[in-house]
């Protein structure tokens, strides 16, 4: 009768077989893990590097102009002097004087359609201005 584990050569073998068999696996497990982290890292530091190029938009101070640009052929309506505003069918010294008294209060029209906020202007008055004037949006 044979006791496992008990100095017989053939026993020590295998056991010392099955040894080695684990050491190299899990040798060649730690190897697989370490390499898998330095791919990582390589392709963490190559993301990095390429982060998107942010485009500055810089704006310009432009002086303020109350003549007509010539391609347009149109004023700004948050330059046009109650003088300006005149010209359009339909508008008179009031009205006129409303819409720069609006214009003031808001800080400038963003958009040309707040001009239907004065009172007095409605769909005809404002295809009218609509068609001497355009809106730029004031610097804030």
């Amino acid at each position: 009768m044979r006791i496992r584990g008990c100095g017989s050569p053939q026993n020590n073998d295998e056991q010392r077989t099955t040894r080695r068999k684990i050491a190299a696996r899990l040798l060649l497990w730690c190897l697989g893990i370490c390499c898998a982290g330095i791919l990582l890292f390589q392709a963490a530091d190559t993301v990095k590097s390429r982060q998107p190029v942010q485009t500055r938009i810089v704006h310009q101070e432009q002086p303020p102009t109350r003549a007509a640009p010539e391609s347009e052929g149109k004023w700004d309506v948050n330059q046009a002097t109650a003088e300006d505003l005149q010209k359009a069918d339909g508008v008179g010294p009031a009205l006129a004087q409303r819409i720069c008294d609006l214009r003031e209060e808001r800080g400038g029209f963003r958009f040309l359609e707040e001009l239907m906020d004065v009172n007095g202007i409605g769909e005809k008055r404002f295809e009218a201005l609509r068609a001497l004037f355009y809106c730029s949006t004031p610097a804030p």
